[in-house]
């Protein structure tokens, strides 16, 4: 996708900020009415007015498939979930998080439902961290056998293909 020149967000057309929160950040159409609606929806993920971005092409080309999340799950990577990130106790645990799929970027608000692309909730649910616990009962010390805790805890809201239980 060919991308112009970085320009602050408060310095585009109505056209151009539309077609930014649609592509880039996969905003929801009804979202993208009204210039407050679209400052007001980008705001509340962290991007301020003078943040600088890039524009997507006005011709721009459909999202590159994901075809590992389709294979993974038998689920169209393009399809809309709607999801809770919850927040967190670490540093930044308050702060939207930033996931890339494929080049393509989006900031997820945390500790409120959004709605985003599956591509996008399998790359949060791959972001694990391995812990070391240390292990207590032992006078030599030493550690617990190692764990993945995953990075971005999130509750699923909505799925219109849910996992069906064996």
């Amino acid at each position: 996708m060919s991308r112009n020149a970085k320009r602050p967000l408060n310095s585009l057309s109505d056209e151009e900020m539309a077609r930014y929160c649609r592509v880039v950040q996969n905003m929801p159409a009804e979202t993208t009415g009204s210039r407050t609606k679209m400052m007001a929806g980008l705001a509340a993920i962290g991007i301020k007015a003078d943040t600088l971005v890039d524009i997507p092409a006005a011709a721009a080309a459909a999202p590159t498939p994901t075809p590992a999340v389709a294979e993974m799950t038998g689920k169209d990577p393009e399809e809309f979930v709607l999801i809770n990130l919850h927040a967190s106790e670490m540093p930044g645990g308050q702060e939207p998080v930033f996931v890339g799929v494929n080049g393509v970027p989006i900031w997820i608000p945390r500790a409120q439902p959004v709605r985003i692309r599956r591509k996008f909730m399998a790359a949060l649910s791959h972001a694990v961290r391995t812990v070391h616990d240390p292990d207590h009962s032992n006078p030599l010390g030493g550690t617990l056998p190692p764990r993945d805790v995953p990075d971005y805890p999130f509750t699923v809201l909505a799925d219109p293909a849910p996992s069906v239980a064996a």
